[in-house]
């Protein structure tokens, strides 16, 4: 699906991708446009209902795992995902990114915190979100160390790597990341390669999709 969703994004971009973007109300607050249109189109991530995109947000841990299943599932397909027991004592059924947040916990995307929780309303640092989306690209966090103390720069070297930060010059991993961000990182999450390891243990399925 990231393959498919690369071809249209060149074809978008080649073409003209404002043609059939909606023009925010705070256009002229967003920095990295051509990012948070096409999320934008492909429905990744979404304005508000007032018609501004708020760019300047601060990014929740919920909405970081919504962005990660629409870009792996599609939003239809995501939007379909039952409010599984996330197994975070935060997070009940009739949280709004339940079904979000248990398709990454069960995929190994994401994590909590030691006392139980994932504080789904909780902000995340630019190197969390980019250690979701390198999950997302396949990267396992044991494997790759992103895990433990470390694991900020091990992902700052793997996301360098593949240019997850690629267009925002003032880059800093420890803070929170913010909605704009976010359409970068996962814009430029779009051309990066699928890792593949020849062996990495069982298959994950989760509502038929594995």
């Amino acid at each position: 699906f990231l393959s498919l969703v690369l071809a249209l994004v060149m074809t978008m971009s080649l073409v003209t991708i404002s043609a059939g973007a909606k023009d925010f109300t705070d256009n002229t607050s967003i920095n990295y446009e051509e990012a948070v249109k096409v999320m934008d189109l492909l429905g990744v991530i979404n304005g508000y209902e007032d018609g501004s995109f708020k760019p300047a947000n601060t990014l929740t841990r919920g909405a970081a795992a919504k962005i990660i299943c629409n870009l792996l599932l599609t939003p239809s397909v995501a939007d379909t995902l039952p409010a599984n027991n996330t197994g975070f004592k935060d997070v009940p059924t009739t949280n709004t990114f339940a079904k979000y947040i248990a398709y990454c916990a069960n995929a190994g995307i994401i994590n909590g915190y030691g006392d139980g929780t994932f504080r789904p309303a909780g902000t995340l640092t630019g190197f969390a979100f980019m250690k979701m989306l390198l999950g997302a690209l396949g990267y396992d966090a044991q494997i790759e160390g992103f895990t433990g103390d470390t694991f900020a720069l091990n992902v700052a070297s793997k996301a360098g790597e593949l240019g997850l930060a690629d267009g925002n010059d003032a880059f800093v991993g420890t803070k929170a990341v913010t909605r704009e961000e976010a359409c970068l990182y996962a814009f430029n999450m779009l051309s990066a390669d699928m890792v593949k390891y020849a062996s990495k243990g069982s298959k994950i399925t989760v509502n038929g999709v594995e």
